[in-house]
């Protein structure tokens, strides 16, 4: 079965268009791990992106890791797509989550690995294990015993500072001062370990209050400005809900539905067409039309893009409209 999974992981990578591959040595090596399969990951702009950013690093070399096809006793091993390498080689483990179903997945992944599960039983040599994503952008306390530390916020302003910071002693033996360093020079980082929740007689929560010396609020971060951040694909696969499309980022957020969870955490920012497009490498060639009736096209301008904005508008203000009167939104 191992023999059988590792060949299709082999085939999977070799219908790939732009996997990255770099030299380790004397690289940092992070292993991201979407906890879902290589299909759903791999349609999952904000996953790639990332992928992307983090080999933009020069002394980072990140490869991809997903959840097996087989998830049960006979599954195959856990190895990243690149070089087919263990999550025990790498020095640390950053888990891309965007939704709050794939939480078992995260904890399945690190049991397979042979991992404590809990944060206080790791210490060196065990990889540093992090996490961001969507679902932690709200609140991150229910997978919060189980990962050294979060990135709250956007990746972009975040990923240069965290790796800056972390090469200078990643590898020392003294976990805890490495994530007070990280604590006290990233902001966005959350280590759950330095905080304690302190409670009401009824339950609710009365104070979140630090345990070290790291800050006492955690400073969500965002992108102000979208226009130069390279949002698109960095691998184009066939085996994906997208399949061979090469995917541009034009807008983030949500400006019309006030009920998603977007609207809590993230400011609704859209990206204007001319810059879009400036973003997209010239040996890149996009499929602008439909590939079936219904389907979804791309901007050819940015009246397009207002017409379908206004469009949806029109079509989703009823709803709004009822859960506005219904809930407390803003």
């Amino acid at each position: 079965m191992a023999r059988k999974t590792d060949k299709s992981r082999r085939n999977l990578a070799q219908s790939e268009v732009g996997t990255i591959r770099k030299n380790w040595h004397g690289r940092l090596k992070v292993a991201l791990v979407y906890p879902n399969k290589y299909h759903v990951g791999m349609s999952n702009l904000g996953f790639q992106t990332l992928y992307d950013l983090l080999n933009r690093i020069e002394h980072v070399v990140c490869e991809r890791l997903f959840l097996p096809d087989d998830t049960g006793s006979h599954a195959g091993r856990l190895l990243t797509v690149e070089s087919q390498r263990p999550l025990s080689d790498f020095d640390i483990i950053a888990f891309s989550v965007s939704f709050e179903n794939d939480y078992p997945h995260l904890l399945t992944i690190l049991e397979k690995a042979g991992l404590p599960l809990r944060s206080s039983e790791r210490a060196s040599p065990h990889p540093l294990v992090i996490a961001g994503g969507v679902s932690f952008f709200s609140n991150p306390e229910p997978v919060a015993d189980f990962i050294d530390c979060f990135l709250i916020g956007e990746a972009e302003p975040m990923l240069a500072l965290f790796f800056d910071t972390a090469s200078l002693d990643l590898l020392a033996p003294d976990r805890r001062s490495l994530l007070e360093t990280l604590a006290c020079n990233v902001p966005g980082l959350y280590v759950p370990a330095f905080y304690q929740a302190l409670y009401n007689p009824n339950g609710t929560l009365k104070a979140f209050e630090p345990t070290a010396d790291v800050p006492a609020v955690i400073k969500r971060m965002f992108v102000k400005d979208l226009s130069d951040t390279p949002t698109c694909s960095a691998v184009v696969t066939p085996d994906t809900t997208f399949k061979q499309k090469y995917l541009i980022e034009v807008s983030r957020g949500c400006p019309w539905l006030p009920f998603l969870q977007h609207r809590f955490y993230l400011p609704a920012t859209q990206i204007p067409a001319a810059r879009s497009s400036k973003r997209m490498p010239a040996n890149r060639q996009l499929d602008l039309q439909p590939d079936r009736p219904g389907g979804c096209r791309g901007f050819r301008s940015s009246a397009d893009r207002q017409t379908l904005q206004s469009s949806a508008a029109n079509r989703y203000a009823p709803v709004v409209q009822f859960f506005k009167g219904r809930y407390a939104f803003p």
